[in-house]
């Protein structure tokens, strides 16, 4: 190695919970050597492709690079005010200078300090400051560049001069000797070194878990000098590949084979064409593949054939699925995990990705209960092939794991300027990404998916959207979105073909289209006009009570009613079971449930799973009632033979229009042998269709254009599916072709252009915006705003009983405690207590926790936790059952019913 260079090993990297101070030269060795590992075991084919051109040259190159920086990203901490941090570790160093009493964080000491040190070793300029960037930038947030930078000792003081510097330069010598001295790169661009700094923190993440540095203690080098320190890389060059398959890091593979083989079943005509079709337009880099379908027709299938073509073609072999809500999200899990037993070759861990995501039993079937033999013949084939570790539960890292069911959200955040989101887009950049349900985000989500989408256009991040209803005008911005950031644009308009799908190729530039068949019925919709009584609430029962009537009289039949709000599901809920019991009396009355989200977590999970068994694909559909709110309308397959609605945006009455025969059968009742959607209208007197206030989170415009639409077809059946999408395309027209603009249709427009406008305040900069990697995050900016999602105010309460103690419970049989405090001596909440307690957490509107009293607030204790600090703990009040205070209001709790509230 030339001559022999010596480092002091004196100097610490990390003390933390070890057992003794670890040096900082041996923890920069071993990011170096982890770097190294997740470029040849994790990193997809693609991404490295792109890490490479980036740099403008070749794979190995890129590598040793990369290996080089991570072993870099700590050089900041060799200075006083850091090592003084510790300073009985510090003591075994000796002659330094002792700080200023200044103190400056070692991520922008590092920033700072870095460039001259790799000018020295011949980087050029721009590149030598690009690096300092990214590697300032390993804690999540980045600095930015100021050109009185050039003379770091007077930036930062608190660098120290004399041995300090010299310390720090002879550092960056002797590492970059071990890691193979390689030459210089000639350029980076802004979005590779962003997403090379990922690559960092993921190594450096990997090297810094407590029992991986005490067992490099009991081998720590014998001397600072090269050869001991090149023999302790060596040895982490060899431990690393041990720690990505400790973590769960690895790249998904598929099993080979037709669609029969993938599926266990033959292919639609939609199927097919994707399969036979798809193959011969991929030309080895990026593309979108866009599905708009009717629901039944087996898009999530469609889907997984074509991600897994998309990514074989991309080198990209991981998927993330993401969806609308944590409901839909926990059903994907599910089919997935099954999907990935039968196909997956060798093991690739599943993630699932939402807030409340490890309290799903399914998720950790090592935890779950196991009732049948069959559950536990799924649950050791899940535990030998998808089951999750312990690292990627760890906060940040569930997107890093090969594939994954998530909910939208968790990709969006790779999108927008919170800290680590360049982890995130490292977590996407090896995978296919599926958006499910992509009609039902707004227009400030739709604006950070499109952001998203130019990002992942970028590097290279094969894309497949689904929907059952998406206007041409949304599915036109987000092909443009991708193609803009693959670099070549979409050349005019395309043609959309409903169902059908289409592929938009991110190397040409080119798109094409393709037309399917499908099963095609007339679905008949059935305007009903309900009055408005006491606080403009839609009065339904006298619709409803007809409507159900031949239910009753048949014994056959099972009806699903959609409200627009959870106060009115439960009132119509309770509205039937007051008319069946007085209406059946010498018969069994139809099975009645409500479904919606302000039941306690455990309950909402166990009426899904109820819902889904009774009225899926396979199920028995007995005689019954589904009273439900939106949540029935997106990604949970279930049948039922005729559905009620609530006016609504088109595109979601189609959608729940679709939870209505959605299979083929051989029986169904006389009365509902052919699809109908009965749509309830609120009206008022002679002012037509009047919206109640309690709906005013619909756009006005969307919900009159929608009713107009209806009204216009004159009782004639809408043609499924050859007439949605020029429905579709007359209710979300934003041309105003027939040259009519109500005030309500500004307002929406205004709105939009609102909602775009914040989503562009928290959105990162396109990468051909960037010109360095500041504004791609922004640590001044309150984290509140960081938001994917607009209107999303909420709180969580949870329901509590008391005894004559005042100890309190979490059932009423007071068998659970409320776990007030932590475990052990440090009183730490155990992820037991906190799943405990989440399992009986009720979402409730923002306003509802607006004004609760001190005795509603929660224990003092909680405030530690992240999950428990926010809850507000209801007291059932003492001799009235299944009543608590709210604030200034009685909330009431039925297991039936779920959770309401009412004046005192």
């Amino acid at each position: 190695m030339g001559h022999e260079l010596e480092v002091d090993l004196g100097l610490w990297g990390k003390s933390r919970g070890l057992t003794a101070p670890y040096p900082v030269v041996c923890h920069l060795l071993d990011a170096g050597a982890a770097a190294g590992a997740v470029w040849d075991l994790y990193l997809s084919a693609g991404f490295r492709r792109f890490l490479a051109q980036g740099m403008g040259t070749d794979e190995t190159h890129a590598r040793q690079m990369v290996v080089f920086w991570a072993a870099l990203h700590d050089i900041g901490k060799v200075m006083a005010s850091f090592q003084e941090q510790d300073g009985a570790a510090f003591a075994a160093a000796r002659d330094y200078p002792a700080s200023s009493g200044g103190r400056c964080g070692h991520d922008f000491a590092v920033h700072v300090w870095l460039p001259s040190a790799l000018v020295e070793l011949g980087f050029q300029h721009a590149v030598a400051r690009s690096v300092a960037q990214l590697l300032g930038g390993h804690h999540g947030c980045f600095f930015g560049m100021d050109p009185r930078n050039a003379d770091p000792l007077r930036v930062v003081p608190e660098l120290g001069a004399g041995r300090w510097e010299s310390e720090r330069r002879n550092l960056v010598r002797v590492v970059y000797r071990i890691v193979g001295s390689p030459s210089p790169i000639e350029y980076l661009d802004a979005d590779a070194a962003a997403l090379a700094s990922g690559v960092v923190i993921l190594a450096d993440w990997l090297v810094s878990q407590v029992g991986f540095i005490e067992a490099q203690l009991t081998r720590r080098p014998a001397d600072g000098g090269s050869t001991s320190l090149l023999e302790h890389y060596s040895s982490s060059v060899r431990q690393a590949p041990g720690l990505l398959c400790e973590a769960g890091l690895s790249r998904l593979v598929l099993q080979p084979g037709d669609f029969v083989e993938e599926h266990g079943f033959a292919p639609n005509d939609l199927q097919a064409s994707i399969e036979a079709n798809l193959p011969g337009l991929l030309t080895g880099g990026p593309g979108l593949l866009l599905i708009p379908a009717p629901p039944g027709e087996g898009k999530t299938e469609a889907a997984l054939t074509g991600a897994r073509l998309l990514g074989a073609s991309a080198g990209a072999p991981g998927i993330l699925f993401s969806l609308p809500t944590m409901s839909t999200v926990n059903q994907m899990y599910r089919r997935l995990s099954d999907y990935g037993v039968r196909r997956i070759a060798g093991s690739a861990l599943l993630a699932l990705l939402h807030s409340t995501s490890w309290l799903n039993a399914a998720y950790l079937p090592g935890d779950g209960e196991v009732v049948t033999e069959q559950d536990a013949g799924r649950a050791a084939a899940i535990r030998a092939s998808v089951e999750i570790t312990e690292w990627l539960l760890g906060a940040k890292r569930g997107l890093l794991a090969p594939w994954a069911a998530a909910t939208i959200d968790q990709a969006l955040m790779a999108g927008v300027r919170g800290r680590h989101n360049m982890v995130r887009m490292l977590g996407l950049a090896g995978k296919v990404l599926v958006v499910d349900e992509v009609h039902a985000y707004d227009a400030y989500m739709q604006r950070l998916l499109c952001g998203l989408l130019t990002w992942l256009g970028r590097i290279g991040v094969p894309v497949v959207l689904l929907s059952a209803t998406v206007p041409k005008r949304v599915a036109q911005h987000l092909v443009q979105a991708y193609l803009s950031g693959a670099g070549v644009g979409l050349r005019g308009e395309f043609d959309f073909f409903y169902p059908g799908w289409l592929f938009a190729d991110g190397n040409e530039g080119s798109v094409e289209t393709h037309r399917t068949s499908s099963r095609a019925f007339d679905l008949d919709i059935d305007l009903r006009v309900v009055g408005l009584g006491r606080e403009r609430s839609p009065e339904r029962m006298p619709v409803l009570c007809e409507l159900l009537t031949p239910v009753l009289e048949t014994d056959s039949g099972c009806v699903g009613i959609v409200c627009n709000t959870v106060a009115e599901a439960q009132q119509v809920y309770r509205d039937l079971s007051t008319w069946l019991a007085e209406t059946v009396r010498d018969t069994v009355a139809p099975k009645l449930m409500l479904l919606h989200s302000r039941f306690p977590a455990d309950r909402r999970d166990e009426i899904t799973d109820q819902v889904v068994a009774a009225y899926g694909k396979n199920g028995p559909r007995p005689r019954g009632i589904v009273v439900a709110t939106a949540v029935i309308e997106q990604s949970i397959d279930i049948d039922l033979d005729l559905i009620v609605s609530d006016i609504a945006p088109l595109a979601l009455l189609l959608q729940r229009a679709g939870r209505g025969h959605r299979h083929n059968r051989a029986q169904r009742p006389a009365w509902a042998a052919t699809p109908r959607l009965v749509v309830l209208t609120p009206q008022q007197g002679d002012v037509g269709f009047t919206g109640p206030m309690s709906w005013r989170y619909y756009s006005e415009a969307l919900l009159r254009r929608t009713y107009e639409a209806l009204v216009a077809l004159d009782g004639k059946p809408v043609a499924v599916p050859s007439a949605v999408q020029p429905l579709m395309e007359q209710v979300y027209d934003e041309t105003f072709a027939d040259g009519t603009m109500a005030d309500d249709d500004i307002e929406r427009i205004a709105n939009a252009q609102v909602e775009r406008g914040l989503a562009d305040m928290v959105s990162i900069p396109g990468p051909d915006d960037l010109i360095d990697l500041f504004p791609l995050t922004d640590r001044d900016l309150d984290n509140a705003l960081f938001s994917t999602r607009l209107g999303a105010d909420s709180g969580q309460v949870v329901w509590c009983f008391a005894d004559s103690g005042g100890q309190r419970w979490l059932d009423r049989q007071h068998t659970i405690p409320l776990p007030e405090r932590g475990a052990g001596p440090r009183q730490r909440f155990t992820k037991r207590q906190v799943e405990t307690v989440l399992r009986k957490s009720i979402p409730v509107p923002g306003t509802w926790v607006s004004d609760v009293t001190p005795e509603q607030q929660p224990p003092r204790e909680w405030s530690t936790n992240p999950y428990l600090r926010k809850l507000i703990v209801l007291t059932e009040l003492p001799g009235v059952p299944g009543q608590a205070e709210l604030g200034h209001r009685v909330c009431e709790l039925d297991p039936d019913v779920g959770l309401y509230r009412r004046e005192k």
